[in-house]
Protein backbone atom coordinates (compact mmCIF):
# COMPACT_ATOMS: atom_id res chain seq x y z
CA UNK A 1 0.00 0.00 0.00
CA UNK A 2 2.90 2.36 0.69
CA UNK A 3 3.84 2.69 -2.96
CA UNK A 4 0.27 3.75 -3.76
CA UNK A 5 0.49 6.57 -1.23
CA UNK A 6 3.76 8.11 -2.42
CA UNK A 7 3.21 10.90 -4.97
CA UNK A 8 5.35 10.56 -8.08
CA UNK A 9 7.08 13.84 -7.19
CA UNK A 10 8.37 12.18 -4.03
CA UNK A 11 10.01 9.23 -5.78
CA UNK A 12 13.46 10.74 -6.21
CA UNK A 13 13.90 12.09 -2.67
CA UNK A 14 12.43 8.90 -1.15
CA UNK A 15 14.73 6.58 -3.12
CA UNK A 16 17.72 8.84 -2.45
CA UNK A 17 16.97 8.70 1.27
CA UNK A 18 16.57 4.93 1.16
CA UNK A 19 19.91 4.53 -0.56
CA UNK A 20 21.63 6.65 2.10
CA UNK A 21 20.10 4.48 4.81
CA UNK A 22 21.14 1.29 3.01
CA UNK A 23 24.70 2.58 2.70
CA UNK A 24 24.85 2.74 6.51
CA UNK A 25 24.11 -0.99 6.66
CA UNK A 26 22.26 -0.48 9.92
CA UNK A 27 20.88 -3.81 11.21
CA UNK A 28 17.67 -2.16 12.39
CA UNK A 29 16.96 0.33 9.60
CA UNK A 30 18.23 -1.61 6.58
CA UNK A 31 15.61 -4.42 6.64
CA UNK A 32 12.73 -1.92 6.81
CA UNK A 33 14.35 0.18 4.11
CA UNK A 34 14.81 -2.82 1.81
CA UNK A 35 11.19 -3.85 2.28
CA UNK A 36 10.04 -0.33 1.34
CA UNK A 37 12.37 -0.16 -1.67
CA UNK A 38 11.17 -3.56 -2.88
CA UNK A 39 7.53 -2.41 -2.68
CA UNK A 40 8.35 0.75 -4.64
CA UNK A 41 10.38 -1.05 -7.33
CA UNK A 42 7.66 -3.64 -7.92
CA UNK A 43 4.90 -1.10 -8.43
CA UNK A 44 2.41 -1.92 -11.18
CA UNK A 45 1.90 1.77 -11.99
CA UNK A 46 3.66 2.49 -15.31
CA UNK A 47 4.06 6.22 -14.64
CA UNK A 48 5.50 5.44 -11.25
CA UNK A 49 7.97 2.93 -12.77
CA UNK A 50 8.99 5.40 -15.45
CA UNK A 51 9.86 7.93 -12.76
CA UNK A 52 11.80 5.29 -10.82
CA UNK A 53 13.77 4.38 -13.95
CA UNK A 54 14.64 8.04 -14.44
CA UNK A 55 15.91 8.28 -10.88
CA UNK A 56 17.97 5.09 -11.09
CA UNK A 57 19.64 6.17 -14.33
CA UNK A 58 20.35 9.76 -13.32
CA UNK A 59 23.57 11.11 -11.78
CA UNK A 60 25.09 7.60 -11.71
CA UNK A 61 22.67 6.75 -8.91
CA UNK A 62 22.67 3.14 -10.10
CA UNK A 63 26.30 2.89 -8.96
CA UNK A 64 25.37 3.80 -5.39
CA UNK A 65 22.34 1.55 -5.19
CA UNK A 66 24.15 -1.46 -6.68
CA UNK A 67 27.02 -0.88 -4.26
CA UNK A 68 24.68 -0.71 -1.26
CA UNK A 69 22.79 -3.84 -2.29
CA UNK A 70 25.96 -5.83 -2.95
CA UNK A 71 27.33 -4.83 0.44
CA UNK A 72 24.20 -6.24 2.10
CA UNK A 73 24.17 -9.37 -0.09
CA UNK A 74 27.82 -9.99 0.69
CA UNK A 75 26.85 -10.52 4.33
CA UNK A 76 23.59 -12.44 4.11
CA UNK A 77 21.15 -14.13 1.75
CA UNK A 78 18.68 -11.29 1.92
CA UNK A 79 15.67 -12.01 -0.28
CA UNK A 80 14.51 -8.38 -0.39
CA UNK A 81 17.99 -7.24 -1.43
CA UNK A 82 18.25 -9.79 -4.25
CA UNK A 83 14.74 -8.88 -5.45
CA UNK A 84 15.75 -5.21 -5.55
CA UNK A 85 18.96 -6.17 -7.33
CA UNK A 86 16.91 -8.02 -9.96
CA UNK A 87 14.55 -5.12 -10.59
CA UNK A 88 17.31 -2.52 -10.76
CA UNK A 89 19.24 -4.75 -13.19
CA UNK A 90 16.15 -4.65 -15.38
CA UNK A 91 15.50 -0.89 -15.34
CA UNK A 92 19.11 0.33 -15.50
CA UNK A 93 19.96 1.51 -19.01
CA UNK A 94 22.25 -0.82 -20.93
CA UNK A 95 24.76 2.01 -21.32
CA UNK A 96 25.02 2.21 -17.54
CA UNK A 97 25.17 -1.56 -17.08
CA UNK A 98 28.15 -1.70 -19.43
CA UNK A 99 30.10 0.59 -17.11
CA UNK A 100 29.76 -1.85 -14.23
CA UNK A 101 29.63 -5.14 -16.17
CA UNK A 102 32.86 -6.49 -14.67
CA UNK A 103 31.78 -5.61 -11.13
CA UNK A 104 28.39 -7.21 -11.72
CA UNK A 105 29.85 -10.47 -13.00
CA UNK A 106 32.28 -10.72 -10.08
CA UNK A 107 29.57 -9.85 -7.56
CA UNK A 108 27.10 -12.37 -8.98
CA UNK A 109 29.79 -15.06 -9.04
CA UNK A 110 30.58 -14.29 -5.39
CA UNK A 111 26.91 -14.81 -4.58
CA UNK A 112 27.04 -18.25 -6.22
CA UNK A 113 30.08 -19.03 -4.08
CA UNK A 114 28.12 -17.91 -1.03
CA UNK A 115 25.19 -20.27 -1.63
CA UNK A 116 27.22 -23.37 -2.59
CA UNK A 117 27.93 -24.51 1.00
CA UNK A 118 24.24 -24.27 1.88
CA UNK A 119 21.68 -24.34 -0.93
CA UNK A 120 18.60 -24.53 1.28
CA UNK A 121 17.43 -20.92 0.81
CA UNK A 122 15.12 -21.69 -2.11
CA UNK A 123 13.62 -18.24 -2.53
CA UNK A 124 17.02 -16.54 -2.54
CA UNK A 125 18.38 -19.11 -5.03
CA UNK A 126 15.43 -18.49 -7.33
CA UNK A 127 15.97 -14.72 -7.51
CA UNK A 128 19.75 -15.07 -7.80
CA UNK A 129 19.46 -17.20 -10.92
CA UNK A 130 16.76 -14.87 -12.24
CA UNK A 131 19.37 -12.11 -11.96
CA UNK A 132 21.91 -14.23 -13.86
CA UNK A 133 19.45 -15.07 -16.65
CA UNK A 134 18.39 -11.42 -16.94
CA UNK A 135 21.96 -10.11 -17.14
CA UNK A 136 22.85 -12.75 -19.73
CA UNK A 137 19.96 -11.55 -21.88
CA UNK A 138 20.87 -7.89 -21.36
CA UNK A 139 24.50 -8.56 -22.32
CA UNK A 140 23.41 -10.55 -25.35
CA UNK A 141 25.45 -9.82 -28.52
CA UNK A 142 22.18 -8.76 -30.18
CA UNK A 143 22.25 -5.64 -27.97
CA UNK A 144 25.83 -4.78 -29.00
CA UNK A 145 25.74 -4.99 -32.79
CA UNK A 146 26.36 -8.71 -32.39
CA UNK A 147 29.67 -8.19 -30.63
CA UNK A 148 29.91 -11.20 -28.25
CA UNK A 149 32.73 -9.85 -26.04
CA UNK A 150 30.50 -8.44 -23.29
CA UNK A 151 28.38 -11.57 -23.07
CA UNK A 152 31.37 -13.91 -23.23
CA UNK A 153 33.18 -12.02 -20.49
CA UNK A 154 30.13 -12.19 -18.19
CA UNK A 155 29.57 -15.90 -18.79
CA UNK A 156 33.26 -16.82 -18.45
CA UNK A 157 33.27 -15.38 -14.93
CA UNK A 158 30.42 -17.70 -13.95
CA UNK A 159 31.45 -20.78 -15.94
CA UNK A 160 33.64 -22.39 -13.28
CA UNK A 161 30.81 -22.37 -10.74
CA UNK A 162 28.28 -23.53 -13.31
CA UNK A 163 30.46 -26.52 -14.17
CA UNK A 164 31.09 -27.16 -10.46
CA UNK A 165 27.35 -27.42 -9.80
CA UNK A 166 26.96 -29.83 -12.73
CA UNK A 167 29.95 -31.97 -11.77
CA UNK A 168 28.91 -32.18 -8.12
CA UNK A 169 25.29 -32.81 -9.08
CA UNK A 170 23.94 -30.31 -6.53
CA UNK A 171 20.19 -31.14 -6.58
CA UNK A 172 18.86 -27.80 -5.30
CA UNK A 173 20.65 -25.91 -8.09
CA UNK A 174 20.63 -28.26 -11.09
CA UNK A 175 17.30 -27.00 -12.39
CA UNK A 176 18.54 -23.43 -12.39
CA UNK A 177 21.77 -24.42 -14.16
CA UNK A 178 19.91 -26.15 -16.96
CA UNK A 179 17.74 -23.06 -17.38
CA UNK A 180 20.84 -20.85 -17.48
CA UNK A 181 22.52 -23.12 -20.04
CA UNK A 182 19.36 -23.09 -22.13
CA UNK A 183 19.49 -19.28 -22.15
CA UNK A 184 23.20 -19.47 -23.02
CA UNK A 185 22.56 -21.78 -25.96
CA UNK A 186 19.67 -19.64 -27.21
CA UNK A 187 21.98 -16.61 -27.22
CA UNK A 188 25.20 -18.06 -28.65
CA UNK A 189 23.42 -20.47 -31.03
CA UNK A 190 26.63 -22.45 -31.48
CA UNK A 191 27.98 -25.66 -30.03
CA UNK A 192 30.85 -25.79 -27.55
CA UNK A 193 32.35 -28.32 -25.20
CA UNK A 194 29.84 -27.57 -22.42
CA UNK A 195 26.81 -28.29 -24.58
CA UNK A 196 28.44 -31.20 -26.42
CA UNK A 197 29.24 -33.03 -23.21
CA UNK A 198 26.07 -32.11 -21.36
CA UNK A 199 23.76 -32.98 -24.23
CA UNK A 200 25.40 -36.40 -24.66
CA UNK A 201 25.44 -37.11 -20.92
CA UNK A 202 21.83 -36.06 -20.49
CA UNK A 203 20.71 -38.41 -23.24
CA UNK A 204 22.78 -41.42 -22.23
CA UNK A 205 22.80 -41.37 -18.43
CA UNK A 206 20.07 -43.56 -16.98
CA UNK A 207 20.21 -41.86 -13.58
CA UNK A 208 19.17 -38.53 -15.10
CA UNK A 209 15.80 -40.05 -15.99
CA UNK A 210 15.12 -42.01 -12.82
CA UNK A 211 11.94 -41.25 -10.90
CA UNK A 212 13.97 -39.56 -8.16
CA UNK A 213 14.98 -36.89 -10.70
CA UNK A 214 11.43 -36.29 -11.96
CA UNK A 215 11.41 -32.70 -10.68
CA UNK A 216 14.12 -31.92 -13.26
CA UNK A 217 12.36 -33.47 -16.25
CA UNK A 218 10.80 -30.19 -17.48
CA UNK A 219 14.16 -28.35 -17.57
CA UNK A 220 15.85 -31.42 -19.09
CA UNK A 221 13.28 -31.49 -21.89
CA UNK A 222 13.54 -27.73 -22.42
CA UNK A 223 17.31 -27.99 -22.74
CA UNK A 224 17.18 -31.00 -25.09
CA UNK A 225 14.54 -29.26 -27.20
CA UNK A 226 16.79 -26.18 -27.54
CA UNK A 227 19.78 -28.36 -28.45
CA UNK A 228 17.80 -30.18 -31.13
CA UNK A 229 16.64 -26.90 -32.66
CA UNK A 230 20.01 -25.14 -32.61
CA UNK A 231 22.50 -28.00 -33.01
CA UNK A 232 20.79 -29.91 -35.80
CA UNK A 233 24.00 -30.53 -37.74
CA UNK A 234 25.37 -32.60 -34.84
CA UNK A 235 22.33 -34.84 -34.41
CA UNK A 236 23.13 -38.48 -35.15
CA UNK A 237 20.94 -41.55 -35.47
CA UNK A 238 22.04 -42.61 -31.97
CA UNK A 239 21.04 -39.22 -30.63
CA UNK A 240 17.64 -39.42 -32.31
CA UNK A 241 17.01 -42.89 -30.87
CA UNK A 242 17.97 -41.68 -27.39
CA UNK A 243 15.53 -38.79 -27.70
CA UNK A 244 12.74 -41.16 -28.74
CA UNK A 245 13.40 -43.34 -25.69
CA UNK A 246 13.24 -40.30 -23.42
CA UNK A 247 9.99 -39.15 -25.01
CA UNK A 248 8.50 -42.58 -24.45
CA UNK A 249 9.59 -42.68 -20.80
CA UNK A 250 8.35 -39.17 -20.02
CA UNK A 251 5.00 -39.90 -21.67
CA UNK A 252 4.57 -43.09 -19.64
CA UNK A 253 5.44 -41.38 -16.37
CA UNK A 254 3.03 -38.56 -17.24
CA UNK A 255 0.19 -40.97 -17.94
CA UNK A 256 0.58 -42.80 -14.65
CA UNK A 257 0.86 -39.41 -12.91
CA UNK A 258 4.34 -40.02 -11.50
CA UNK A 259 5.20 -36.67 -13.05
CA UNK A 260 3.03 -33.82 -14.23
CA UNK A 261 2.41 -33.69 -18.00
CA UNK A 262 5.01 -31.55 -19.76
CA UNK A 263 5.48 -30.41 -23.34
CA UNK A 264 7.19 -33.22 -25.23
CA UNK A 265 9.75 -32.52 -27.93
CA UNK A 266 8.21 -32.44 -31.46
Amino acid sequence: MLRLQIPISWVKPVINLQNKILALNNPILSPACLLTLEKILYSSDNDFLLEISGVINSDEFYLDIFSSLMSILGQSKNVFAIKCFLKISLITNIENLIKIADKLSISVNNLINMILPDTSEEQFNFYLFEVIALLMKRFSPANFNFDPSMFNSFFETLKVNILKILENNIPDLLGYIFQILTVHLEIVKVDNFIHQNLFTTLLTSVTNWSISMKYLFPVYVQYIDTCLKLLQSNITVETFNSVLMIISKVKILSKIQIIQPINIIF
